[in-house]
């Protein structure tokens, strides 16, 4: 499991003030947008009222003179009536000299209009043309062109040319002149404008300012969240890990609060004493669990240190472990702030104590293999003495009388001590096994015909139950054969009175099995802990020395025996062969 990396948090930050200042473009840009049109509506607004002003002066200009000859004083009370609204600032007509003929403020009558021409540039005959002069005045205005009050073929209504006849009596020329309009200027107020210009500024950057907090505060929220999924999922991966190394310890794992109550269990723990994937709750009772607390805590209380004590703890089921405790005082949960607990880390010596015995065992069959065959040397040829000799006596007797027989028992003992002899010779000294690839279904079925006779004298009914693939081992045949056919015989004559011994053959792991089963006695405590001991046997004619050789074989070849079987119920003994690997078979 790749250990897991904590993510550094720059970069989110670097990513919040980039999205902090996009939004911040983003609402500049739209505010900017929303005023200059909100500002576009207002001029529109303006340059409608002022060309409003000048149509409805050009109108009464050009109905007045349809009618009648301006006077000054009546077009002086003709814009003074127009320009009584609230909006506008001014209004003037002005001749062609700039020379103001009217004026909404009567003082300015008659005054040249500074910088006529760049005022009066931009205007149009045909329409009104409106524009700011600056923030505090817009303007808006038209010229007249020279026929726009006198139409040819106008014909005066009755009594017109008297009235203007009259009126021409009593003006001066001069007069007359100046009552000729060539353009119409009109000034509006802007206050108005730039009050709501103001508001709405004003409103837009309280907006603006409220969207941006608004905006800023949901990005920030999703940071926050963010760094809360990206801690949340660290955690779980740093827990995941961290979990996945505390199951997959070689060592079990038992940790107690401060009461003594279980909290966890790792995996090697549960494989140890076969738990399963029971829930903690299940397990406290366990006498394991009580058996570790009394016997560990008051020592841990005591500051006495704990680091690899032997200890053999009871399963319940009749089945004792030993142990290798090591315990330690820690808090009880990760703060701290609930007392303190207790770590065990459990190691189990089965495997361990198994090797010692396998290392004592081959011991004592090597002192035993020594002397025996320093006995057998010194022992065959005596007894080599001892076999002619009887023989030579029993060739001149009747074979039916006592002498004899005396001496035919006499040979026949020679003969099993002998044999006793070869037996011990070969297990003193057995020959280095010639490894080859061999098929143990084979090696099975060539035992089963050596012991048929034997199995059906006794009534043994024998059951196969072979690997239906080859179970390929790296073997030497004859000891195979030796093996097997020692384990199979010791089988038939623990049932005198008939049973059945099944033989199977499969592949385990790296082995290759062969497991031999009768429905005889079996083997109690003391003869399952001395059966490979030499001359240990439990039949009143065996020498102890058929499954002293089996291990003896089984050693040199790599492997092991291992007893089952339960009480009374028969016994199990299986040979652990080491398997064929692909490398081995392809050098075959």
């Amino acid at each position: 499991m790749r250990r897991p990396t904590v993510k550094k948090l720059f970069l989110p930050v670097v990513g919040l003030l980039a999205a902090a200042m996009v939004l911040l473009t983003v609402l500049a840009f739209t505010t900017y947008f929303n005023l200059d049109r909100s500002g576009k509506q207002a001029e529109r607004i303006l340059a409608a009222q002022g060309a409003a002003v000048v149509s409805g002066l050009t109108a009464g200009l050009r109905t007045g003179w349809r009618f009648w000859t301006w006077q000054q004083e009546s077009l002086q009370g003709l814009i003074h009536e127009m320009s009584q609204s609230s909006d506008v600032a001014f209004i003037t007509l002005l001749d062609d000299r700039g020379v103001v003929l009217a004026h909404s403020n009567p003082e300015l009558t008659g005054r040249v209009l500074q910088n006529y021409n760049e005022i009066v540039s931009p205007l149009r005959t045909d329409q009104a043309v409106s524009w700011f002069q600056n923030e505090q005045l817009y303007l808006s205005g038209r010229r007249l062109r020279l026929n726009e009050f006198r139409r040819p073929g106008m014909m005066p209504w009755p009594g017109m040319m008297d009235h203007r006849s009259d009126m021409m009596k009593n003006r001066p020329e001069r007069l007359i002149k100046l009552l000729q309009p060539r353009v119409i200027l009109v000034g509006l107020k802007t206050e108005a404008y730039l009050s709501s210009r103001r508001n709405q500024i004003q409103h837009a950057l309280i907006m603006t300012g409220l969207l941006f907090l608004v905006g800023f505060g949901a990005i920030y929220f999703i940071f926050v969240l963010q760094n809360y999924r990206t801690i949340d999922r660290t955690l779980r991966n740093l827990s995941t890990y961290t979990s996945g190394i505390v199951d997959n310890m070689p060592n079990g794992l038992i940790t107690l609060d401060q009461n003594g109550e279980l909290v966890m269990i790792n995996r090697a723990a549960r494989e140890i004493f076969e738990w399963g994937e029971a829930d903690e709750k299940q397990l406290a009772d366990q006498p394991v669990i009580k058996s570790l607390a009394e016997e560990f805590l008051p020592r841990l209380e005591r500051g006495s240190p704990l680091l690899e004590q032997e200890f053999s703890v009871s399963t319940g089921n009749n089945r004792s472990i030993p142990l290798a405790v090591s315990a330690a005082v820690a808090p009880a949960d990760t703060e701290g702030n609930q007392g303190t607990g207790t770590v065990f880390i459990l190691r189990d010596l089965s495997q361990i104590k198994d090797l010692e015995e396998q290392v004592r065992q081959s011991e004592k069959l090597a002192a035993v293999g020594r002397l025996a065959a320093g006995v057998a040397h010194e022992v065959r040829n005596p007894l080599s003495s001892m076999r002619g000799l009887a023989r030579f006596l029993a060739r001149d007797l009747d074979d039916a009388s006592r002498e004899a027989k005396y001496l035919k028992v006499m040979v026949d003992e020679i003969d099993r001590l002998n044999r006793v002899m070869t037996s011990l010779l070969d297990f003193a000294r057995p020959r280095d096994p010639d490894l080859k690839r061999i098929d143990l279904n084979d090696v099975i079925k060539h035992t089963l015909g050596l012991i048929t006779d034997d199995a059906r004298h006794q009534e043994v009914n024998i059951e196969k139950a072979l690997s239906p693939d080859p179970v390929v081992a790296m073997a030497d045949r004859d000891q195979a054969i030796q093996a097997i056919l020692n384990i199979m015989l010791n089988g038939i004559e623990a049932m005198p009175e008939g049973g059945t011994l099944k033989v199977s053959s499969f592949l385990e792991a790296s082995f290759a099995v062969v497991r031999v089963e009768d429905t005889g006695p079996g083997f109690n405590d003391e003869d399952r802990f001395r059966l490979f001991d030499p001359f240990y046997t439990t039949k009143d004619q065996g020498t102890g020395l058929g499954l002293s050789l089996v291990a003896r074989i089984m050693e040199a070849h790599g492997g092991r025996v291992i007893v089952g079987g339960q009480g009374d119920q028969g016994a199990e003994i299986s040979l652990y062969f080491s398997g064929a690997s692909n490398e081995t078979m392809e050098e075959s």
